[in-house]
């Protein structure tokens, strides 16, 4: 029994280790972007996008959203509360109606920041090219683990799943 917890230990260990090295490793900087075609229409992608106090309905980890006025260019602020606790706050940087929307990640209490921008293009019977570009930094150790063991583009590839469910209903 005893070799079987410290070899179990050992296991444990060296699985941390590998976790820590693989974030350490990783770069803090991520650039990606994504490019689908949505069934639906930009409209109704739009709507989805821009409708922040509805986040909560269609982000199960989205416990709350709190507004918080305008920014300096006269767009939305907001602050989101995710379901593992802390915080995000956002703001939107640029918003052409239909055909772009850049949010800006201002600071997270996981250490994360960022810009997501979006770009509609209609691609007619009723569908919608949608781009998205991630430019983020994570500074925390521990979530870079995580987002580069589960892949760097997960944002960008999650958003689409979220989007594409909500716009089909």
């Amino acid at each position: 029994m005893k070799k079987f917890l410290l070899w179990s230990a050992g296991i444990s260990l060296s699985l941390f280790i590998i976790f820590i090295i693989t974030g350490a490793s990783a770069s803090e900087n991520f650039e990606g972007t994504e490019t689908r075609v949505v069934n639906a229409s930009s409209g109704k992608i739009w709507n989805y996008l821009t409708d922040i106090e509805g986040l909560p309905r269609r982000r199960k980890e989205i416990v709350k959203v709190e507004m918080l006025g305008k920014n300096e260019k006269g767009l939305d602020k907001w602050k989101e509360i995710p379901d593992m606790g802390g915080y995000i706050l956002f703001e939107q940087l640029e918003k052409t109606p239909l055909e772009k929307l850049t949010l800006n990640m201002i600071e997270s209490s996981f250490n994360m920041k960022g810009t997501w921008t979006y770009e509609l293009k209609e691609a007619g019977q009723g569908k919608t090219t949608v781009k998205i570009s991630e430019k983020s930094t994570i500074e925390s150790l521990f979530i870079r683990s995580i987002m580069t063991l589960s892949g760097r583009d997960g944002n960008i590839k999650r958003e689409f799943e979220i989007m594409e469910s909500a716009v089909s209903q």
